[in-house]
């Protein structure tokens, strides 16, 4: 990492980069990795489920033709529901990762009363645009077409999604736009990975804690089947996109100290420029997953307790 770059670190988020395994400091490299850390994850989905305020169910399901699996995270005492259905796409570079994200259910179903469906989707290299985005597309489908299994308000449904899920997120909300299957209400994008090209200032540094540039442009090339460049469509890079309309209110966070950063800010600047409600939060000295990897440290509150606010400011709803 360099100098310039660590001097912006938060002292907090820098201890907890610490806890990070090899494959993720300083760059990588994740194509050497990437098979490890896949084994690594069966390892975490097989823990017991701690919560005694939520439920956790694990299900698979055959959705527009594709099988799709989720874990559904609901209160356990069902009475409290908000309706509100936070629907979650995962992170890992579209090569790694997993539905089963207890600590970001916490976040929310916890606090909002809410439920939250965790999407699985096919991952690259084995399996290359579109395969991953239409699943969780199809995941969505059947979300909202079992609303009332679900005990969720069909009209109440927010896309969100975190680092390559949240890339997937945007993806799936452009879909929806062009397909009108869902009627989505919100949009979340935590530091999403939006530019196969990291073409911006922040994009073009090396050295970055959590992700880095070499790996970021291996995982895209992986997910991409090639490097497309500027070439790419707006539902294979969201950043590509130059129009916006029309899509739902959206709240995108991202760190300062990371290689997304100035893609992050120019999509929602397009938000912007195209009448879309649009809320950003840069956290001060973040590196990408920081807030993930030290969620006790001060800035690491702010930026969940911003999250929480922006839902439920969108559905004017308060957490207990």
């Amino acid at each position: 990492m360099s100098n310039s770059i660590l001097a912006l670190m938060d002292p907090e988020i820098l201890e907890g980069m610490k806890l990070l395994p090899p494959e993720l400091t300083q760059g990588g490299p994740i194509d050497q990795s990437y098979l490890a850390m896949r084994e690594m994850i069966k390892g975490m989905e097989a823990a017991p489920f701690a919560s005694t305020t939520m439920t956790m169910e694990e299900r698979s399901v055959n959705a527009a033709g594709r099988d799709i699996r989720f874990f559904i995270y609901q209160p356990a005492d069902m009475n409290q529901h908000s309706g509100i259905c936070i629907y979650w796409i995962h992170g890992g570079g579209n090569v790694v990762g997993t539905p089963r994200e207890d600590d970001i259910a916490a976040l929310f179903v916890d606090r909002l009363k809410c439920t939250m469906v965790s999407v699985d989707y096919q991952l690259a290299p084995e399996h290359q645009h579109p395969e991953g985005m239409e699943d969780c597309y199809a995941g969505l489908i059947w979300t909202a077409q079992h609303a009332e299994e679900l005990n969720i308000d069909k009209h109440k449904i927010a896309v969100c999604g975190e680092s390559a899920g949240g890339g997937m997120a945007a993806r799936t909300v452009l879909l929806n736009r062009e397909r009108k299957g869902v009627d989505i209400a919100f949009q979340l994008l935590k530091c999403p990975m939006l530019d196969n090209t990291h073409d911006t200032e922040s994009g073009r540094q090396s050295g970055y804690l959590g992700w880095d540039r070499d790996s970021s442009l291996w995982a895209w090339n992986a997910y991409l089947g090639g490097d497309l460049g500027k070439a790419a469509t707006p539902l294979q890079s969201p950043s590509r996109a130059t129009e916006l309309s029309g899509l739902p209110p959206t709240f995108l966070y991202v760190g300062a100290n990371e290689l997304f950063r100035d893609e992050v800010i120019a999509y929602a600047q397009q938000l912007m420029k195209d009448a879309v409600p649009t809320e950003l939060y840069v956290a001060p000295g973040v590196s990408h997953g920081g807030e993930r990897m030290a969620p006790a440290a001060k800035i690491s509150q702010t930026a969940h307790h911003l999250m929480v606010d922006a839902i439920e400011r969108a559905f004017n709803i308060t957490s207990s």
